[in-house]
């Protein structure tokens, strides 16, 4: 057999669909596979026996025969390529694939059983895409897997199914991608194994169940399936890609514990979408819940660590949520210069509890839109930071219209620039024993402020600090500073 269609041969048989691995890896050419498992054998004996090689052997014999007890290699070659008037098939010893659809346009399609009493096992990539009059689709008994891109933007297509769904395993990439009719598909099919990155993006399905044997959902699998409303994820998924369930129409979901890994906007944009279950699994949260504007009730579990900057992003019907105790770090940013704090946008937000164990409250975590004070509206009107914080971020809490008093605790090394900014109602602020330093404006435009405690500790104050608080009354070593005086104050604690 020559060197180039070995080859070929080899990288047929490998041909991935999309994300679906194809039926198996293509073995070894007979006299290579040959070659090797004698060289084996020949090894193998001389290893356990001392035995030398038989002076009448020649490279490339088959001497199976002399060793009968080997297995023998389970091949499955590339035959080559068949047709009849509906399919080209790619043929194998053992199976058959759909490798293009050519026949006449056709309002009903059935992928067959077999060819030529071959299984027909699986739908090569865009094997039957673009069809604008097929609008019913049965697939074949036989078929384990549907290749990427397969049916993707047949547009009138309206329903499809399984003559047998318990052995498909594998939904490529874009499978049914722009089939935006499409909404009779089986709700489960209980042994996949992949679901491919937007395999029913845009689609008309009302309901879906991922099974547990899923590893991954990949990204966009079920993106703006504007009628999707109830999506079931078995125990056992581990991961959850970008985008997944974004602009999709679901009203709930629970994320079970099995899960460690979520990606970007998964929720993005669900306006229905008004209660959500993350599990035990998950160790970081980033901005799965953006715009989800009808989101009413979040349960985070104990397990969560790590709470990123916009999670929760114009979430404006949360009223009220309880972080866990697990958490480390909330609006904290693997983002460079970002600027949408955790709860940015919550306008409903009136309840927010805080456990021992939270460490940094970072940047912009309850502030104003685009970092501007002015446009916050969320009406918090009190919060309890725990005395295990030690980080309070830039604007962390800039902008609350309702807090009337704070404490921050003796674990906080620096209260960040503009950290309570534009809190209008703020009256009384205590800073307890252990702070050393506040930054500029950290209380800038506090209007109503009258009352701060300053503790021993603090070795630097900005100039800035308490900017335009014209009724502000510093308290520090038993002396009392006003708004006239503070320069004072400054010059006393920086030296």
């Amino acid at each position: 057999m020559s060197k180039n269609k070995t080859m070929a041969i080899l990288l047929s048989a490998t041909l991935v669909l999309g994300g679906c691995i194809g039926e198996q890896e293509k073995p070894e050419t007979n006299v290579k596979a040959t070659e090797k498992k004698t060289t084996q054998n020949i090894e193998e004996r001389t290893e356990i026996t001392g035995e030398t090689t038989d002076d009448n052997y020649t490279e490339g014999q088959d001497i199976s025969e002399e060793y009968p007890n080997e297995p023998k290699e389970d091949t499955d070659e590339y035959v080559g390529e068949e047709s009849d008037d509906n399919f080209i098939y790619s043929i194998y010893e053992k199976h058959a694939e759909i490798k293009e659809f050519i026949g006449k346009a056709r309002r009903e399609l059935t992928i067959p059983d077999e060819y030529n009493k071959l299984p027909v096992t699986i739908i090569d990539e865009f094997a039957c895409n673009n069809n604008k009059s097929l609008t019913k689709l049965t697939i074949g008994s036989n078929v384990e897997k549907i290749g990427g891109t397969s049916f993707y933007d047949n547009e009138m297509l309206l329903s499809v199914n399984f003559k047998n769904p318990e052995i498909i395993k594998c939904i490529g990439a874009s499978a049914f991608n722009g089939c935006e009719l499409l909404s009779d598909f089986p709700s489960i099919l209980p042994n996949l194994e992949t679901i491919g990155n937007s395999a029913f993006y845009g689609t008309a399905i009302k309901e879906f169940t991922v099974p547990s044997r899923v590893e991954k959902i990949e990204e966009s699998s079920f993106e703006s399936c504007k009628k999707l409303k109830k999506i079931i994820i078995e125990d056992g998924v581990t991961a959850i890609g970008n985008s997944v369930f974004k602009n999709t129409g679901l009203e709930s979901i629970i994320v079970p514990d099995s899960v460690t890994e979520m990606g970007s906007k998964i929720f993005e944009g669900c306006n229905d979408l008004k209660e959500a279950t993350i599990g035990r699994g998950l160790k970081i949260l980033g901005g799965v819940f953006e715009n989800c504007n009808a989101l009413e009730k979040v349960t985070l579990s104990e397990g969560l660590e790590d709470i990123l900057y916009n999670a929760f992003y114009n979430c404006s019907s949360l009223k009220q949520i309880e972080i866990p105790k697990s958490v480390k770090r909330l609006s904290s940013s693997d983002d460079v210069g970002t600027n949408i704090g955790t709860f940015v946008g919550c306008d409903s937000l009136e309840k927010v509890i805080l456990h021992e164990g939270l460490e940094e409250i970072g940047d912009y975590a309850f502030a104003g839109i685009a970092s501007t004070p002015s446009f916050n509206k969320i009406p918090l009107s009190s919060i309890v930071i725990p005395n295990t914080v030690n980080t309070i971020g830039y604007m962390a809490f800039a902008g609350l219209k309702n807090i009337k008093e704070i404490t921050i605790p003796g674990n906080v090394v620096i209260i960040s620039g503009d950290a309570f900014a534009e809190c209008n109602a703020l009256e009384k602020v205590i800073i307890n024993e252990g702070v050393i330093q506040i930054d500029y404006d950290a209380f800038e435009w506090c209007d109503n402020l009258s009352f701060v405690s300053l503790p021993d500790s603090l070795v630097q104050i900005d100039s800035r600090a308490f900017s335009r608080d014209e009724n502000v009354k510093v308290h520090y070593k038993n002396n009392v500073y006003t708004y006239d005086n503070l320069e004072e104050l400054y010059n006393l604690i920086n030296g």
